[in-house]
């Protein structure tokens, strides 16, 4: 098959397409692929496609090389699967294809030649989710049971854990008796324990019993 034969069979293929030889050279280039790529003929005619495009798959990885695996694949007999690869254009930036490569010619010594199709991949649809509530917005883990007490029922803790009566606690902090009893009642549930005793084994264990009152 001679160039001028090549050149019209890359010409009637409707959109973008070239043609290599069994080492890689562009022998045909067609106006579909001068309009996706930028290239024009003359700028690739007899270049390695590898050298022009420098080919990368999905991952980033270089893939158009010497002896690629689409021409690897050609010499075993296998037929080429479509795949996806990022091509550099002739402006050096890089847009992603679906390549389609088939054979068109084998000679004797059964070296493939190849017909490169390419395809603008559509950018992905995101699958359209259904909009939900936002979730109420909830208070940060505590780092300790008694994270979660106010400084006053921390102060109150940190009496009760001292052995003050609750009258004296009520004097220390200037509050009345039953206020004081009040913050216990909170205390007791917030630390999700049953008696002022428990209570206080929690403030010795996580250190309030030996501060100061906050």
């Amino acid at each position: 098959m001679q160039s001028g034969d090549l050149q019209r069979l890359t010409a009637a293929i409707d959109g973008a397409a070239f043609l290599a030889d069994p080492e890689g050279h562009i022998e045909a280039w067609s106006a579909g692929a001068q309009r996706l790529l930028g290239y024009s003929a003359d700028q690739v005619l007899g270049r390695p496609c590898h050298a022009l495009f420098d080919g990368r798959d999905l991952f980033g990885n270089r893939y158009c090389v010497p002896g690629c695996p689409i021409l690897h694949a050609c010499r075993a007999g296998d037929a080429p699967r479509p795949h996806e690869l990022s091509l550099r254009r002739a402006d050096g930036s890089y847009a992603t294809y679906v390549c389609v490569a088939t054979r068109v010619r084998e000679s004797p010594a059964a070296r493939a030649h190849l017909l490169y199709q390419l395809f603008e991949r559509a950018a992905p649809v995101e699958a359209r989710r259904p909009e939900r509530a936002p979730s109420p917005r909830l208070p940060a883990a505590a780092k300790t049971p008694l994270d979660r007490l106010s400084p006053r029922e921390r102060q109150v803790l940190t009496q009760l854990a001292r052995g003050a009566s609750t009258q004296d606690a009520a004097t220390t902090l200037r509050i009345s008796p039953t206020t004081l009893r009040n913050h216990v009642q909170a205390i007791l549930r917030k630390l999700a324990v049953g008696s002022k005793l428990e209570a206080v084994v929690l403030a010795y264990k996580h250190g309030l019993a030996g501060r100061d009152p906050v």
